[in-house]
């Protein structure tokens, strides 16, 4: 991990943590304290602008102020990466945010309560969303463009193996991420991301939970050609 844009914020300013409850059957509450998270300016993205005009991938979320966001998707866009915007968590004003963030989001991931309360799909992909990839939980998501959509069935995981779900949804979007760095098209980085996902679920913890490219690859997760 390249950890030269990593800085500190000013003094009394905590690092952002997350308390997260997990029920018996898996599913989880989780309690977001920002802190320096929320410190962020879109200087930020230009310092980091360089390595950015390198890359293949970029992936935003909502976890840090919206204008460090919108900047970090024009440097990208401007770059040639592929921008991927992870719209979470999704505040109700998310339906008013500037149009051209839209516009600048070549895949926009949400899930159907998200993108419902932003005008709905075909809304999004109005505001200039090139796709829309709605995450389904345990069934899977759907790849969806002016041109249709297409529904990708999750992976059956029996109840008596989910043991956290937490995370599930990150592995999902850096997994397809990945996929899409490696040449993989939607449908099939998509398909693959459900795959890691689903695996992610059967272990404790979130960054734990995840698995490496071996273990994906001895479960079958792992595409061909990636």
């Amino acid at each position: 991990v390249d950890s030269r844009y990593v800085g500190d914020a000013e003094p009394g300013v905590a690092t952002g943590t997350a308390a997260i409850i997990v029920d018996s059957a898996g599913e989880n509450c989780i309690v977001v304290c920002p802190g320096a998270n929320m410190k962020m300016v879109p200087e930020d993205v230009d310092a980091a602008a360089e390595l950015m005009q390198k890359t293949k991938v970029v992936v935003m979320q909502n976890e840090i102020p919206l204008p460090v966001t919108q900047r970090a998707l024009e440097v990208a866009k401007k770059a040639g990466a592929c921008t991927i915007w992870n719209i979470a968590p999704c505040p109700a004003e998310a339906k008013d945010y500037p149009p051209e963030m839209f516009q600048l989001t070549d895949v926009l991931c949400v899930n159907e309560s998200e993108a419902q309360s932003m005008g709905g799909v075909d809304g999004l992909l109005a505001k200039g969303v090139g796709v829309c990839l709605i995450t389904l939980g345990k069934d899977g998501c759907k790849v969806v463009t002016k041109d249709g959509q297409q529904h990708l069935p999750g992976v059956v995981v029996p109840a008596g193996k989910v043991v956290d779900t937490t995370g599930a949804g990150d592995a999902f979007t850096g997994a397809f991420a990945l996929f899409k760095g490696k040449g993989l098209g939607d449908a099939a980085a998509a398909e693959a991301a459900c795959k890691i996902a689903a695996l992610t679920v059967q272990k404790k913890g979130t960054q734990s939970s995840y698995p490496t490219h071996a273990e994906a690859v001895e479960a079958g997760a792992w595409p061909s050609g990636a």
